[in-house]
């Protein structure tokens, strides 16, 4: 599981948009310890043809984190700064309204509106770098 993984939209709404994230080899062991014949990128190892629970990707995540030094995070938390981090550094609205699974492009700006002002901020600064190179021109 090397590089860029990709898991299919699922049936429930909170798992409606494909997810692309890379892995660090570090993590690759403790994400997926053994590989999965299924259809669920994370399968119950006790109900057949399901996925894992909440409570199991919990403390998976913990494990996860722990063994990489790092500090206590919830699962969600995780995805608020993946959108945070993708609209910082130049991802346009609808791909991260789209990856995220949001239905439009205005709540995905409702909910990471406070990156907005840094966006405004950057953008400014790119328009008077603008300006001052038409008037030496």
């Amino acid at each position: 599981i090397s590089g860029f993984i990709s898991a299919p939209p699922g049936r429930r709404n909170w798992a409606r948009a494909t997810c692309f994230c890379w892995v660090p080899p570090a993590l690759e062991k403790p994400l997926w310890p053994r590989r999965w014949p299924g259809r669920w990128m994370f399968p119950s190892p006790v109900k057949e043809d399901c996925p894992i629970t909440p409570g199991v990707v919990r403390r998976r995540l913990q494990f996860i984190l722990e063994h990489a030094g790092c500090k206590h995070v919830r699962f969600h938390d995780l995805r608020h700064t993946f959108a945070a981090l993708s609209l910082q550094n130049g991802d346009d609205v609808k791909t991260v309204q789209e990856n995220l699974g949001h239905a439009t492009a205005a709540f995905t700006l409702d909910v990471y509106g406070h990156v907005s002002e840094r966006m405004k901020e950057d953008s400014a600064a790119r328009m008077q770098g603008y300006f001052e190179n038409l008037k030496k021109a």
